[in-house]
């Protein structure tokens, strides 16, 4: 990916580093008693010049430091590697606010593990797991395991035909919410639409133009580009101009409305994400587009 220049060099580094870490927990924590750890380098000349060189005593300190809050916690055996599931619908709902819930109840679903919830809802794994606790200790949020991913190479599961695919409807987000974007993208994918999610505004007017997509959720909120200033540049290229915009807003206000009509938005979604309005308002704007023709 580095040689292809499709991953910065300091995000590389972050992504090794971040995967030694969880190999280092998930090794201590399975043998408490271990007392050393040895590594060997590999210089076969294929390998090339290292991503990035790290201390492997630095990096010990960190994985039992993280361990130990982790056990602090009570969680003991448990694995960060176990997916929590909502258990109790109604009981979590009331001890809750709505915000909270709609978004534990779109997440716990089961499909994520504690290390995938850190990266969606941008929280380390300690403070993501003090939250969770105490919903498992009420017996709100359950915990299962779930199968690694099958290799690339595995040929146990047909591919879907590339040309079922592509001819899905595509819906486009545009959030720099990791959390938002997961949920719109499993809802849609689960729905039968392709997704792609954009948490780069900058990179988005580009995406948009090469992929044209059906139809377009766009954030209000966003840095260096906000939503208003995104959807204006969309208004303004011809083969975009008839893509239904949606615009994501946790402030539903007159004022926001009125500057979103002003700019070309087609309709609002207030925040959290609900599901089932996202599935009405896509096939309310898909299938008004299909009826009135191809954008632009």
């Amino acid at each position: 990916m580095l040689k292809r220049q499709q991953i910065s060099r300091e995000n590389a580094t972050a992504l090794v580093e971040m995967t030694l870490l969880e190999v280092l927990f998930d090794i201590l924590q399975a043998a408490p008693q271990l007392e050393a750890l040895t590594h060997t380098t590999d210089r076969q000349p294929r390998l090339g010049e290292p991503v990035a060189i790290f201390s492997l005593a630095e990096l010990l300190g960190r994985a039992q430091a993280s361990l130990a809050a982790w056990q602090a916690l009570g969680l003991g055996q448990i694995s960060p590697n176990l997916a929590p599931i909502v258990k109790n619908q109604a009981g979590l709902e009331q001890v809750t606010s709505p915000k909270t819930y709609s978004v534990l109840s779109s997440l716990l679903k089961g499909r994520l593990s504690f290390r995938d919830l850190t990266v969606i809802m941008r929280h380390d794994l300690e403070t993501l797991s003090r939250s969770l606790v105490n919903y498992m200790r009420h017996d709100l949020v359950a915990l299962k395991s779930f199968p690694d991913l099958e290799s690339p190479d595995a040929g146990s599961n047909q591919p879907v035909p590339s040309q079922i695919v592509e001819n899905l409807p595509l819906v486009f987000c545009i959030d720099d919410s990791p959390q938002i974007c997961y949920i719109l993208e499993e809802t849609l994918r689960s729905a039968g639409y392709r997704c792609r999610s954009i948490q780069d505004s900058i990179q988005a007017l580009p995406s948009l133009i090469r992929h044209r997509p059906s139809l377009i959720f766009l954030d209000l909120i966003m840095p260096v580009a906000n939503g208003y200033e995104i959807c204006s540049q969309i208004r303004r290229v011809a083969s975009l101009r008839k893509i239904p915009v949606i615009i994501l807003t946790g402030n539903d206000g007159v004022v926001d409305r009125m500057r979103a009509k002003a700019v070309g938005a087609t309709d609002f979604m207030a925040k959290p994400v609900d599901s089932e309005r996202v599935i009405q308002l896509v096939k309310r704007y898909v299938q008004g587009a299909a009826e009135s023709g191809p954008a632009g």
